[in-house]
């Protein structure tokens, strides 16, 4: 808290005496007055106003200048000193707590706080007043303790430090969506989660102009292949719980049952299925010219999200054309794996692929490049 170093009592003054403070435009720049004149001719300024001892107001400035339009003669104010600058400007912020704020006014003002508590760092190293067996960072970028985002979000009334770094990245991503954050907007929640699913979208369109620009595989060379594909699934981006819709182009399942498999005539399939194209997975199968022959299990260590029930396990079906070589006798149903990043399968799959099957291997849709594999994907 600032260092209060006088209140004195209340006195009655001229406004035209008073002078506004200018760090409250700079924090929160013209809230306008005219709401507070009508009030003022009849009933005065009821809530006095704070003041430095050179007239400079703290806390009020809305009231002051409806005071002037309203030829309001005198005015309540209580004067307070502070024994800073800091410990000022600081105050000033506290007085506007309980304020009504827009998104630029609450990133104004954990600016500030953020000067604030770096200043408060700097004159710490200086006068030698780290704690005990502590050293304040030499770099004055660095964070310090006074201004983490917890301190920060306390003191411009957001509740976490997780609140203020979302506003942050409004801020720094999409300073657009801040003007959106207002009594009756967006909260600032909401300006995220329109960051988010802007974001989405841009890389989305990347992805889809990379994609015209990839040629697919359709040289029938490849004995041995893997396949992840987009999915089309129903349901909208939530980035606070549904994150289930793709974060990549999806394709129809007509642009599934047309893409060329470039197998030779025999080939070990593996097809990734999420648990609701189960159905559509073994189809596709059929409609390439596969057969179906089993089901592999990855079991993870977490459960995330999902439909009627949140999903902990992913399936890949195990289909062969022609006679290919295949060693999976001693190889489970059930692939016990940590949870990766989304869409991308553990390595220990591809460990027990490399370990059941011959001959050149295909990472169709993949996601990263991969010793010993051939990798079709935007990402790869």
């Amino acid at each position: 808290m600032p260092n209060l170093q006088q209140a004195e009592f209340l006195e009655f003054v001229a406004p035209q005496s008073l002078k506004p403070h200018p760090l409250n435009m700079a924090i929160y720049g013209d809230d306008g007055y005219q709401d507070l004149i009508e009030s003022i001719k009849s009933l005065g300024v009821l809530q006095a106003l704070y003041v430095t001892s050179k007239n400079v107001i703290l806390s009020g400035h809305r009231r002051w200048r409806a005071a002037i339009a309203a030829e309001c003669p005198i005015i309540p104010i209580i004067r307070m000193n502070y024994a800073n600058d800091l410990d000022e400007r600081q105050a000033i912020i506290e007085h506007n707590r309980y304020r009504i704020k827009t998104g630029w006014q609450l990133w104004n003002e954990g600016q500030e706080l953020d000067k604030i508590g770096r200043e408060r760092g700097r004159q710490n190293q200086a006068h030698g007043l780290t704690a005990p067996g502590r050293t304040l960072p030499d770099n004055s970028q660095k964070a310090l303790p006074y201004e983490t985002s917890d301190f920060v979000a306390k003191s411009i009334g957001l509740g976490s430090g997780r609140q203020w770094e979302r506003l942050k990245d409004v801020h720094d991503r999409a300073p657009e969506l801040l003007a959106n954050i207002k009594p009756h907007g967006f909260s600032i929640s909401g300006a995220y989660s329109q960051l988010k699913k802007k974001e989405r979208a841009a890389k989305i369109e990347a992805q889809k102009e990379a994609i015209k620009n990839l040629k697919p595989p359709t040289q029938p060379i490849w004995d041995v292949i893997v396949i992840d594909p987009p999915w089309p699934i129903a349901g909208g981006y939530d980035y606070r719980g549904r994150r289930s819709a793709n974060p990549y182009p999806t394709r129809t399942m007509d642009e599934l049952q047309n893409t060329v498999i470039p197998a030779t005539d025999n080939c070990v399939l593996w097809l990734w299925v999420t648990n609701l194209n189960m159905h559509d997975g073994l189809h596709l199968l059929g409609h390439w010219g596969f057969e179906f022959r089993n089901i592999l299990t990855w079991a993870k260590d977490k459960f995330g999200i999902g439909v009627w029930l949140r999903g902990q396990t992913e399936h890949c079906l195990l289909a062969t054309k022609g006679k290919p070589l295949f060693s999976g006798e001693s190889t489970s149903t059930l692939l016990n794996a940590p949870r990766t990043e989304h869409s991308i399968k553990p390595d220990a799959f591809y460990e027990l692929v490399e370990k059941t099957c011959v001959g050149r291997k295909l990472d169709y849709f993949g996601r990263k490049q991969r010793e010993g594999w051939d990798v079709y994907g935007d990402e790869a």
